[in-house]
């Protein structure tokens, strides 16, 4: 079954792989709706100057760590589309100060990351899932897709507490390339060679091989 198809929802759009997962998006046949969604309006305006002469591209302002934004887009989904075929989480936050950490760790930066690569997610589907079980009533795919970076993985990048305690907590599924232009076409038609029954929790890399947690 073909997974990236129909109505896809797609978050985290301000940078790197949700950036350019986009006009991938919007380059496959089987797509006919694309919600982008992006907290950076300049992104967003960066969005709107993509080829998309189907009418394919709807952006939302989407900030995942806000409950009623998160509400609103799912709003607008149904709405338009009624249902959802594919649900691609992909917003996360690794910021800078270095304080989600074991020695001289603060407790305000731990939430705020787990808040947002965690939490954020679950409301996500939380929001979503009706729709997406509107998709699988009518034998269409439903698919939920989580993506992270290297740095998700234990084994691979020893040291980076912060987004080993919060991935470990998610049901992961894409390792990236360095450079995202060339990663969001492979892994779109990697999801589109994934089964519910081989790929269902796994952390893969691009081109579907397993990644050591």
């Amino acid at each position: 079954m073909v997974r990236v198809n129909g109505a896809v929802l797609v978050t985290g759009l301000n940078r790197g792989i949700g950036l350019e997962m986009t006009p991938s998006l919007l380059n496959k046949e089987n797509v006919t709706k694309v919600y982008a969604g992006s907290r950076n309006r300049d992104k967003s305006e960066m969005l709107r100057s993509l080829a998309d002469p189907n009418g394919k591209l709807r952006i939302l302002e989407l900030d995942v760590s806000k409950d009623s934004s998160i509400k609103s887009a799912a709003e607008t989904v149904a709405e338009e589309s009624k249902h959802l075929n594919l649900l691609i989480n992909n917003a996360a936050i690794l910021e800078n100060d270095h304080r989600a950490v074991i020695i001289g760790g603060e407790r305000s930066s731990w939430l705020r990351h787990f808040d947002v690569n965690v939490v954020s997610s679950a409301m996500m589907i939380q929001e979503c899932l009706p729709f997406l079980q509107k998709a699988e009533a009518k034998n269409e795919s439903a698919t939920i897709l989580n993506i992270i970076g290297r740095k998700g993985s234990i084994e691979l990048c020893p040291g980076t507490e912060r987004l080993h305690g919060n991935y470990a907590n998610m049901c992961t599924t894409f390792q990236g390339l360095s450079d995202p232009s060339k990663s969001a076409p492979i892994i779109l038609d990697t999801i589109d060679g994934m089964t519910i029954a081989n790929d269902s929790g796994k952390y893969l890399d691009r081109k579907g091989r397993t990644i050591p947690y």
